[in-house]
């Protein structure tokens, strides 16, 4: 684990180094506040910041609180280095952000004790991170084809919807459902069921943007929401789509295993709400259906509810 010294006096400074990375820690070194700041704000940062209370450009305790001020950076644990005694001091810097504090000169035996705990906290709060991050995954996601699920979708449609109603911009959805997905799974098996399923969303991914989101809606129908997108543009993508579905093997599992998808379009300008945008695309989708499958179509824009 990396571990900041920012210490101006370089003895110390010295000192400390070649103790703590006798620890098993690798150190990195430097004798100011500003320096110290950027280095715990680079890729990969110390974990561990042994910060001198007064040094050069900021001090201890302001590099405290601005670590505090921005939780959802990496977690830094924070030892101050100081000759302060006072209580009111003491209150202080822990008011502020500071997790410990060490008085100077630093007595080795304590440091090392202060550090282990630093490392268990940093360590068990890695591990309460990523523990959050997978709850939040699986209350978002899909589990079998990683496509956003119904919430998120509502949740990212109204931040989105919103956005174009106050710049004006126009924003597109598209409701794709496979093709006769019953009879995949009567004559191949679930499984190929699934394998089709998952290759839409690959297929779908591979072609979207990073504002744009692919969500499964129930079963085997999925919407793509298009921000700032007009039909025009969000129809020759559906094209793209639809006819690289229409060509993916499944490999030889399912050699003989093809499947399609029918799409129907629904573009908005203004105010709108996900729910109209979603109806106007089953219309369309319906349509697709109803003229042989495997097809395009779209609704008229709407330019209100």
């Amino acid at each position: 684990m990396k571990a900041l010294i920012a210490e101006d006096e370089r003895v110390p400074r010295t000192l400390l180094a070649h103790q703590i990375s006798r620890w098993g820690y690798e150190v990195i070194e430097t004798d100011n506040g500003d320096a110290a700041w950027l280095l715990l704000n680079a890729n990969d940062p110390p974990r561990i910041a042994v910060l001198d209370w007064v040094m050069p450009g900021l001090d201890g305790v302001a590099i405290c609180q601005k670590l505090h001020e921005n939780p959802d950076r990496p977690f830094t644990y924070t030892l101050l280095l100081t000759a302060k005694t006072g209580e009111s001091d003491l209150v202080y810097a822990l008011s502020q952000g500071a997790h410990d504090f060490l008085s100077k000169p630093a007595r080795f035996g304590e440091l090392r004790a202060r550090l282990t705990v630093a490392r268990r906290l940093v360590e068990a709060n890695d591990r309460l991170r990523e523990y959050a991050s997978r709850m939040e995954e699986l209350a978002t996601t899909d589990s079998l084809t990683g496509a956003a699920n119904r919430r998120s979708l509502f949740d990212f449609a109204e931040r989105e919807l919103a956005r174009n109603a106050r710049y004006q911009t126009p924003c597109t959805a598209l409701l794709l459902d496979v093709d006769a997905f019953k009879e995949i799974n009567d004559r191949h098996g679930h499984a190929a069921g699934d394998s089709v399923l998952k290759r839409v969303v690959e297929v779908c991914r591979q072609s979207l943007r990073n504002t744009d989101i692919v969500a499964r809606l129930g079963g085997d129908e999925f919407v793509i929401l298009l921000p700032q997108t007009i039909p025009e543009a969000a129809f020759a993508l559906a094209e793209r789509l639809r006819m690289t579905i229409e060509t993916t093997d499944y490999g030889p599992d399912w050699k003989d295993l093809r499947a399609t998808v029918s799409i129907g379009i629904s573009g908005c300008n203004g105010d709108h709400d996900i729910h109209s945008l979603l109806r106007n695309a089953d219309r369309a989708l319906y349509q697709a259906k109803q003229a042989g499958r495997n097809r395009v179509y779209h609704a008229p824009t709407q330019s209100g509810p």
